[in-house]
């Protein structure tokens, strides 16, 4: 990884977001085809986490820690901020597959209890509808 070139808050920012991409990306398969979770996870994971660090690590370390190039920001603050934002996005894409499982879950409960219900433990037989 990026270890010795980047401080270590940043170091756990890039382990934060591989974690949660890991945990995540086996249930990509459980969201709906063309999903744009799916893509964005697909893509942080394969484009645009590799290609922020890359970016950064292209400048000198010098350079990167103390010239400022936007908004009072340095090349090491715009970094942080840039992967807050990918770790946020990753983080709600984890969210929406837990609620999906989640709800997953308790429709299954719903059916059970219509199936097997709580209700009297004997057998009914409808009536036949009247001739």
């Amino acid at each position: 990884m990026a270890r010795g070139r980047v401080p270590a808050d940043v170091v756990g920012q890039l382990t934060s977001i591989r974690q949660r991409v890991l945990e995540v990306l086996p249930h990509g398969t459980d969201l709906p085809g063309g999903s744009q979770d799916i893509y964005m996870l697909q893509r942080t994971a394969s484009d645009y986490l590799p290609t922020t660090v890359r970016m950064y690590l292209a400048l000198p370390p010098a350079y990167a820690t103390t010239e400022v190039v936007q908004d009072g920001k340095t090349s090491l603050q715009v970094l942080r901020d840039q992967l807050t934002l990918l770790d946020q996005q990753v983080a709600e894409i984890g969210d929406a597959v837990r609620r999906r499982d989640s709800d997953r879950l308790l429709a299954q409960g719903r059916f059970l209890e219509e199936r097997f219900g709580r209700g009297s433990p004997e057998l009914t037989i409808p009536k036949p509808p009247p001739k």
